[in-house]
């Protein structure tokens, strides 16, 4: 076949992608040695077949003739075909990149830019107008998690330097700004962290979390008031307690961890406070294995019920496959098979996933 995984991720793209690749594989300056027409033919047959991996005309030769007529194919050769093929994976791989740091920047992320041009090009009016409009923008953001504060000690660093630069020591409110931000988004990474590594040990290694410095500094910051004052920071810590069986594990602190998410959903973006979901199904399933009481049973039921409808196991629209494997698993293990046998029928085979 031609590139099996040029194949691969063009045969699990969504529609709008797809739209949004072809206008990218149009453009000339991400790629100003290739013809783009040259590869947006070839991807167009490709698409016109499927992008199937099983259908005849994907077959290398065949393409090869197609795009060649009158030339001899040699299955043995690299010929201009994996050349073209070859640049064209390159330029999706490209077009990945480019559609993940759209989906990361925002209006911020544009003003640090700027901030960095005015600041190299002293352009001083400009740059503390654009630092006010982009301090504005980035406190309107709802958001209160990794993210928020890793591009608040952007900014910040860069009103930093600005100061340097031009020696407007007489406020230091900006250094303070940067080492808080800095800080919080350091503690909520190893908060997240430690969660994951928790989780995925299976059992509790307290000895290995003790002893390693940069994790009993973050916890210990967690602790003090100004920290715990982050949603976010309250959330982690809950499920780390939890993890490491500081706190027995009972039905009213699986609640109070789902109305924590609840409460602060505002505040938390969608794809993280769908991974804090997550560790209230693990917990609820490791309380009703220790118990095995119908009741303990009968709330992970409800929880994953709950979670399928919020849509906490989908991403862009599309339910992830190792998700509804679990789902389809869980519901048969707890004989649960008219909710299994739905959830087959909202996601048929032929529904693309990820």
């Amino acid at each position: 076949m031609v590139h099996r995984k040029l194949l691969e991720i063009l045969s699990r793209l969504g529609r709008d992608e797809h739209k949004r690749l072809r206008k990218f594989l149009h453009s000339p300056y991400f790629d100003q040695d290739r013809n783009p027409e040259e590869l947006a033919n070839l991807y167009d047959y490709i698409m016109e077949k499927g992008a199937d991996e099983q259908n005849p005309a994907l077959s290398k030769e065949e393409v090869f003739k197609h795009f060649f007529p009158g030339k001899v194919f040699r299955a043995k050769e690299k010929t201009a075909l994996d050349t073209i093929a070859s640049a064209l994976f390159a330029q999706v791989k490209r077009y990945l990149t480019q559609s993940l740091l759209e989906k990361e920047s925002g209006e911020t992320k544009e003003n640090i830019a700027l901030l960095q041009f005015y600041n190299i090009h002293g352009l001083e009016d400009r740059f503390e107008n654009t630092l006010k409009a982009a301090r504005k923008t980035l406190d309107a953001n709802p958001y209160r998690d990794h993210q928020h504060y890793f591009i608040e000690s952007k900014l910040e660093l860069e009103a930093m330097q600005f100061q340097l630069l031009y020696n407007r020591l007489e406020d230091d409110a900006n250094m303070m700004a940067y080492s808080r931000s800095q800080d919080t988004y350091f503690v909520l990474s190893k908060l997240d962290f430690a969660c994951s590594y928790f989780n995925l040990q299976g059992q509790v290694q307290s000895q290995f979390f003790l002893d390693a410095p940069i994790l009993k500094a973050a916890q210990q910051l967690s602790e003090t008031a100004a920290f715990l004052e982050i949603p976010l920071i309250q959330i982690y810590t809950l499920i780390l307690d939890l993890l490491l069986a500081k706190k027995e594990l009972q039905a009213g602190h699986l609640i109070q961890l789902e109305n924590l998410c609840e409460k602060y959903k505002d505040q938390i973006d969608t794809d993280v406070l769908k991974e804090l979901k997550s560790y209230s199904r693990i917990l609820s399933t490791r309380a009703y294995l220790k118990s095995g009481k119908d009741a303990d049973r009968q709330q992970l039921f409800e929880l994953y019920q709950k979670h399928y409808e919020e849509k906490s196991f989908f991403s862009n629209g599309m339910i992830l496959a190792p998700a509804l494997k679990n789902l389809i698993t869980f519901g048969l293990k707890l004989q649960q098979f008219d909710w299994a046998q739905k959830i087959l029928e909202d996601n048929p085979p032929e529904k693309k996933r990820i």
